[in-house]
């Protein structure tokens, strides 16, 4: 495991990386984007760790493109006892869902009015130049023991389905995210972004005229070749 709180060594993530070839997955918080900048973040004390990753002995991974299981194996030990364990799992029935108890997030952390004041004053502050992409969010609340996590994840993809879901332990507590998007992927040489941006409600009138009215909105096309620009 490698952990930085505050700001990245780039090298000692790179030695990390490099002194291993077993699969690795991790996490990076959002004030990482202001390291170098000279900005002080003010960070909670049950704020996750600025970055973290772990190595694996193994990994198995669905591929929902191509609908197969693949699988990255330190030995041939490791790829017997992750095998012997999946085969030991009982099938699930059906997934829970909320319908079943599991907590639903609730109580918003602002009212209707309160957020579209903040609407109000994004948009004065885009005006003025302030801001050239702001993500304006809300919080939700729900009461879900540690022990029902793993129901309460299965609950949200679904009622929720998106291509990217993840579970992660950290040290005090756990994380679920979930997302449409996918920000750059690296594979063969080849760079792919995925961002959900220049996008409109699909109607009765079908498919083609959906894509036709898209590409005839100069909003939509102002916010696709923003985030295209960002990303690149």
């Amino acid at each position: 495991e490698v952990r930085f709180d505050e700001a990245v060594d780039r090298f000692a993530l790179e030695r990390w990386l490099n002194r291993s070839t077993l699969p690795a997955l991790g996490l990076a918080g959002y004030t990482l984007g202001y390291q170098g900048t000279g900005k002080k973040v003010r960070r909670a004390v049950d704020d996750p760790p600025g970055l973290l990753a772990r190595r694996y002995e193994a990994m198995v991974r669905w591929s929902v493109e191509g609908d197969r299981v693949e699988g990255a194996f330190s030995s041939e030990g490791a790829a017997r006892k992750a095998l012997k364990l999946l085969s030991s799992l009982e099938p699930m029935e059906s997934p829970p869902t909320f319908a079943d108890g599991v907590a639903q997030p609730a109580s918003p952390s602002a009212t209707k009015s309160e957020y579209l004041d903040g609407v109000g004053r994004s948009l004065a502050g885009i005006a003025r130049g302030d801001y050239y992409q702001l993500n304006l969010t809300m919080a939700f609340d729900a009461h879900c023991e540690a022990t029902d996590l793993y129901r309460w994840f299965l609950a949200m993809f679904a009622a929720y389905p998106a291509p990217y879901y993840a579970l992660f332990h950290l040290p005090g507590g756990q994380l679920v995210s979930t997302s449409p998007e996918s920000f750059l992927r690296v594979r063969d040489g080849v760079v792919t972004s995925k961002p959900i941006k220049g996008t409109a409600p699909r109607t009765d009138a079908g498919f083609e005229e959906d894509v036709r009215r898209l590409k005839g909105s100069p909003k939509e096309e102002a916010e696709l070749s923003m985030i295209v620009d960002l990303i690149r």
